[in-house]
């Protein structure tokens, strides 16, 4: 999140040390702005098919994480009003590191622990919905799979090459399959 609040004040003409110093200032603002936008029961924002498939992985005692670029306090108030947070019990925030391929390497060593993981004797995989959730996956050696659910279209998704490419998760049996093959 401070990286995309960087870019827009670079694009605004602001100095690097003008950006830093107000930085702090920036990221509480739009973290209230979210958080007061929220309605207090988002159930009806979930994505078709993702419960199903949620409690289908969780059924078969895969170990689940999540990886958002939301800051951590904003992220877990949605967590809370989707009742999405029973599922993940391991999570790295965008306020946690800049990049995404660090937030990644954080949820994997709280995962290892989570989890009581031993390094190389756990498949790993992504699902995401943006080209750089497929290009970290792909870097860490993870499977991928790519569902066009948000601001990425199917097309724009497949010039990554993921794995698997998905249009949504309202065929969940599917993305189940995906995920586990």
């Amino acid at each position: 999140m401070t990286s995309v609040i960087r870019m827009a004040g670079q694009l605004s003409g602001l100095s690097p040390e003008v950006i830093e110093q107000r930085l702090t200032e920036a990221l509480r603002v739009k973290t209230e702005t979210t958080i007061a936008a929220l309605g207090t029961d988002l159930r009806s924002a979930i994505l078709p098919g993702a419960v199903y498939l949620l409690d289908a992985l969780e059924q078969r005692g895969h170990g689940l994480a999540l990886v958002t670029g939301t800051v951590q306090k904003a992220a877990r108030i949605i967590l809370r009003r989707t009742h999405l947070d029973r599922y993940f019990p391991v999570c790295a925030f965008g306020d946690e590191a800049e990049q995404r391929l660090d937030l990644v390497q954080l949820v994997l060593d709280r995962a290892a622990k989570t989890y009581d993981l031993r390094p190389g004797t756990t498949e790993l995989v992504v699902v995401g919905d943006a080209p750089v959730d497929i290009q970290v996956g792909q870097e860490i050696g993870a499977r991928t799979v790519a569902v066009a659910t948000g601001m990425h279209e199917l097309d724009d998704l497949a010039k990554y090459c993921p794995d698997v490419l998905l249009p949504d998760l309202r065929d969940w049996p599917t993305a189940l399959h995906a995920i586990e093959e």
